[in-house]
């Protein structure tokens, strides 16, 4: 057991001393309550104590243990032979037992698990045979004990020491370890009120009008404290309920045996083991049980906080995480009448060292870059945006030119030398954004907007370090707040699903809906696609908000399920830029997880064209997955009939510009006539987008269209809103 730095500063011989004393005084004191004849307790406190001593200072204490206990035996055995013979039991009877718990229970001060806590008991219980059967045969020795004293006495003796080691070793570990962090005056109050209580209801117990019940409910009365004990303090007051409880048991047992007429001594002292064990059973294991629950929980949170404020492949601190700290930063520098500078950086075609090294190395290279700012901040707070944007604060420059020089000399020491990753030395280069506080800002969201549009500058100017200006163009400063916005609403999960209806143009049935993205901003509203999808593609934000939207669209799915709905098949839009990405499968499948998908991809027509053979590779993989796969918006694009028959698609979807002109135009009404019988002659399902009157369906059911969607049905609704229209197909 580990001992704290004070009692390893106490020399060897005072330890020795030291436990011989506490093992004689404790000793002396517990033959006050020695059966006859007059060697044996019902509880003996000293072998827990010595078994304390043992596992806090080690097993080198031994001679103090054997002398403390010697001590004893000399004074109430006139056999020197017979007290030695019992001191080396006791002696030998703690080493066993503090071999087994180190080998198979751990620190009784602080049990982890509550088997732990039985492993103990059993323990002690078993450690206890080594000392009783030394003392049996000593005494019988001596006095010519018949087998029948010589059995109580073995037995007595047994139970005594197993029951001092598994009352006194945790009481004294525990107290001797003290509080993992000092009480609060709450807390202090509350242990005071519980031992005022634990001693008022000691004494009312033990009155003489209380003695006819007090047998009978003292594990009604003892319950209450070890309950409180475990739930609001610690095991250092739960084995002091159990240790005073346990002694008004001892006590009852033998100052009033009238109470328990017709029970043998023996029998007697069984039940009192018994009791005893309950009670360190129940105690302990439920303190251990909490006190396991309470450490588990503190791990998750710290695990969630962490993961909720540190970026998990750099281990900085994340834009929520910096935004709070600059925060604090900024407070105090106001006080002070200083200047923080706020940088946002952006290493230059990371890109291409992604694609040629691969992603594996693209991560260690991200981790070195963090280092290296994290070494040379000089102070200052790094965290990690996203992506290969990294952001600064310190309060060290003093206006324009200073910051622009400290930039300068700051990027030629994170970026001059180069990293080395693998068997590669690459030479990095990056561009910068300021803004300083206060003149640009006093709030750190406002510094981080303007230090990100003076980066965006410094990206096309083509300069490496750009100092924020009120004079930059508005319209920029407009489009980069927006974007700090769809980066926290990614964040903040402020996207939400709605969902539009599909239709079979026969029966009228609902067989499919299509997912289609909102955005709930901060204010509440409801911000079409078309004011921020276009900024996702620029960004690249879209990949990560289209695997957003899959696993949303599970989710959902799993909530029809278990609401007993008939789950529908959910068509997603995919981007252009999502499937230009070279593990673009990969992303699907870790977006889908290892569920069954019943979802449809929809790809613009266009979309599909850009990169046809490598598409068609992507596609195919994805329908080995279970997808399905969707021509969205066809008709709009060059598609060539030979390509169309090679891509594994199963549905067609009319463009709604031809949907809506076709009881106006015959030119609409021949083109979605032929879309319909291409798609007829490849045995592909035709979907009409943008229908929005009956007699637009009566054609396109006349036409042979197979599915319809559009207003005429349903506008998109939350998936809650959604919900009865699916109870009712």
């Amino acid at each position: 057991m580990p001992r704290s730095l004070a009692v390893r500063q106490v020399p060897f011989a005072v330890q020795v001393g030291l436990v011989a004393a506490a093992y004689f005084v404790t000793a002396r004191l517990s033959l006050a309550l020695a059966i006859p004849p007059g060697y044996a307790c019902a509880v003996w406190p000293p072998s827990g104590l010595a078994l304390a001593a043992a596992l806090a200072l080690g097993w080198r204490v031994w001679p103090g243990i054997w002398l403390g206990a010697a001590l004893a035996n000399f004074m109430v055995e006139s056999s020197f032979l017979s007290a030695t013979l019992i001191a080396s039991g006791n002696t030998l009877e703690v080493l066993v037992a503090r071999a087994l718990i180190l080998r198979y229970v751990g620190d009784p001060g602080a049990f982890a698990r509550g088997e732990d806590v039985v492993k103990f008991i059993l323990v002690c219980a078993l450690s206890a045979v080594v000392a009783a059967t030394a003392a049996a045969v000593a005494l019988a020795a001596a006095h010519a004990l018949p087998w029948q004293e010589g059995f109580r006495s073995w037995w007595t003796w047994w139970q005594g020491d197993a029951s001092g080691m598994i009352i006194a070793t945790p009481l004294v570990l525990s107290w001797c370890a003290g509080s993992a962090r000092p009480w609060r005056r709450e807390r202090t109050l509350e242990a005071a009120a519980f031992a005022l209580l634990l001693a008022a209801t000691v004494i009312a117990i033990s009155a003489d009008d209380a003695t006819g019940f007090a047998p009978f409910s003292l594990s009604f009365v003892a319950l209450p404290f070890i309950i409180w004990a475990s739930f609001r303090l610690g095991q250092r007051e739960v084995t002091t309920a159990i240790a005073v409880v346990c002694a008004v048991a001892v006590w009852y047992v033998l100052e009033r045996p009238g109470l328990f007429p017709g029970v043998a001594l023996n029998e007697l002292l069984l039940l009192l083991l018994t009791f005893i064990s309950m009670v360190v059973t129940t105690g302990l294991v439920l303190t251990t049980a909490l006190s396991r629950r309470h450490r588990d929980t503190a791990e998750l949170r710290q695990k969630v906080a962490r993961h909720t404020h540190f970026d998990p492949l750099t281990g900085l601190p994340n834009g929520a995480l910096f935004r709070e700290r600059l925060a604090q930063l900024l407070a105090v520098t106001a006080e002070g009448g200083g200047t923080v500078a706020v940088a946002v950086l952006d290493i230059d075609r990371f890109k291409i060292i992604n694609d040629a090294l691969g992603r594996q190395a693209g991560d260690e290279l991200l981790g070195r870059i963090a280092e290296r700012l994290s070494h040379e901040a000089g102070g200052g707070i790094v965290a990690r945006l996203d992506g290969v944007l990294f952001a600064l604060a310190a309060p060290t420059f003093e206006g324009e030119l200073a910051a622009a020089g400290v930039a300068e000399r700051q990027l030629a020491r994170w970026f001059g030398a180069p990293y080395r990753v693998g068997e590669n030395d690459l030479r990095l280069s990056a561009r910068m954004g300021l803004a300083l506080f206060p003149a640009h800002g006093r709030e750190p969201d406002a510094l981080l907007m303007r230090a990100e549009f003076a980066l965006r500058k410094a990206k096309t100017s083509g300069e490496r370090h750009v100092v924020y200006a009120p004079a930059m163009s508005e319209r920029v400063a407009e489009r980069l707040a927006l974007e700090n916005q769809l980066r926290r609403a990614l964040e903040r999960e402020e996207f939400v699903l709605h969902y539009q209806p599909k239709v079979d143009l026969d029966s009228r049935e609902i067989v499919g809906v299509e997912a289609l993205i909102r955005w709930k901003n901060a204010e509440g509203g409801l911000v079409p696609p078309v004011h921020f999808i276009p900024l996702l593609e620029e960004t690249g934000l879209i990949v990560e908000v289209g695997n957003w939207v899959l696993r949303r669209a599970m989710l959902d799915q799993e909530l029809w399920r278990a609401e007993g709905v008939r789950v529908p098949r959910v068509a997603v839009n995919v981007s252009s830029i999502q499937l230009r990405q070279r593990n673009f499968v990969e992303l699907v499948q870790a977006a889908l997880g290892e569920e069954e998908a019943a979802i449809d991809l929809e790809i613009t027509e266009s979309h599909i064209m850009e990169d046809i053979e490598s598409t068609i590779v992507k596609l195919r993989r994805l329908r080995e997955l279970g997808l399905g796969i969707a021509i969205d918006d066809f008709g709009t694009g060059y598609s060539s009939l030979a390509y169309l028959a090679r891509l594994p698609v199963q549905t067609l979807k009319i463009d709604r510009a031809f949907v809506i002109r076709i009881l106006d135009d015959e030119e609409a009404m021949a083109l979605v006539q032929m879309i319909i019988a291409l798609a007829q002659s490849l045995k592909l399902t035709v979907v009409a987008e943008g229908v929005e009157s009956e007699m637009q369906a009566d054609v396109l059911a006349t036409l042979r269209c197979d599915q319809m969607q559009g207003f005429f049905i349903s506008q998109p609704r939350p998936r809650e809103e959604i919900t009865p229209l699916l109870r009712r197909r």
